[in-house]
């Protein structure tokens, strides 16, 4: 059964990812805090599929990117799935910091900041226009920023061929421990062990190839390309997307739930990283500050449905528990 939603990136002739044309014009990441900093401008298009622009201090690039959910979540499966972005940035990052020191390259990545220690994500909440107060979520210092919606609207790409950043496959190998199926991930309640898996190889022009692959929920496969001297989205700018279109999914699959109108959502996303203790010459372990999201909803619901959607947005969102959980990267080493 196909969705109701129309399919948007479908039907869009642009690339699913490109550096803009006048991004400098458009968007700039925040002064950075700790060394390096990425903003994520995003907005919702349907249900489950996502837009957003990404920059970095590190790139000076602005990326655009989408996301979509596979039939779990009722999506098209036009491009990846949130959980995935954040898989490509983390081992992009993981095989920077190796190829610049091989000991300790884990604890090296600037992501590794985000999952050391218990950083509770920090939020403002706007509606229709109107700046409300967050009900649980913990409020960002200094207010809100400014709706993203107009730096996102049509973007170009530079000048160039940019189709082969990312390209779907075929489906992951189904395994015993799929539990999915149409629709599935709609569900109240939930009981599922997440399985996603990224393979970065190094190609001979030094770009790095991760090819994603998501067993559970069962979905399709995408090959991503990342490097950090602009040939191809940045690490950091994957790792911010996959946390902000992971948030915007579970608005999105709340409002769905619950019944509620929700027609448009879009946000801001500040993220502060400690540059790589190899790749950045620190020798240090990376550091990360708390994730600043700025939330803006379109809805004919009341200000409680607002607040509501953002406190079960962050408590039901994968990767802001990613943030607040403290978590040790496990590294094994074979032999090809």
């Amino acid at each position: 059964m196909m969705p109701a939603h129309p399919n948007i990136l479908g039907a869009d002739p642009r690339p699913l990812f490109f550096p803009v044309a006048d991004g400098a014009e458009r968007i700039a990441p925040p002064e950075p805090r700790l060394g390096q900093s990425v903003r994520l401008a995003a907005r919702s298009l349907s249900v489950m599929q996502k837009e957003g622009l990404a920059t970095s201090s590190a790139s000076g690039k602005v990326w655009r990117l989408v996301s979509d959910e596979g039939d779990y979540l009722d999506g098209f499966d036009e491009a990846s799935c949130p959980l995935s972005f954040l898989t490509v940035g983390m081992v992009a990052s993981t095989m920077t910091e190796l190829l610049a020191l091989v000991c300790d390259a884990a604890a090296a990545s600037p992501l590794s900041g985000l999952m050391r220690g218990e950083k509770e994500s920090l939020f403002t909440l706007t509606l229709n226009g109107e700046t409300l107060a967050p009900d649980k979520a913990l409020p960002v210092p200094g207010g809100a920023l400014g709706d993203p919606g107009e730096v996102i609207e049509g973007a170009a790409p530079a000048e160039s061929n940019w189709e082969g950043q990312v390209v779907k496959g075929a489906k992951s190998p189904l395994t015993e421990e799929a539990t999915s199926s149409q629709g599935s991930s709609l569900a109240e309640e939930q009981d599922r062990v997440l399985h996603i898996r990224g393979i970065c190889t190094l190609r001979e022009d030094g770009v790095k190839q991760i090819e994603q692959q998501l067993f559970n929920p069962h979905g399709s496969i995408f090959t991503f390309l990342c490097d950090e001297e602009g040939r191809a989205a940045d690490a950091l700018s994957y790792m911010a997307a996959g946390i902000g279109f992971c948030f915007m999914t579970q608005l999105g699959r709340y409002a769905k739930i619950a019944k509620k109108d929700l027609s448009e959502y879009r946000v801001v996303q500040d993220i502060h990283f400690s540059p790589g203790g190899a790749s950045g010459g620190t020798g240090q372990a990376g550091r990360a500050d708390p994730v600043e999201t700025h939330v803006f909803l379109t809805s004919n619901e009341d200000a409680d449905f607002a607040r509501a959607a953002l406190d079960m947005g962050e408590q039901t969102c994968f990767l802001h528990a990613f943030c607040r959980t403290d978590l040790k990267t496990r590294v094994k080493i074979g032999r090809l």
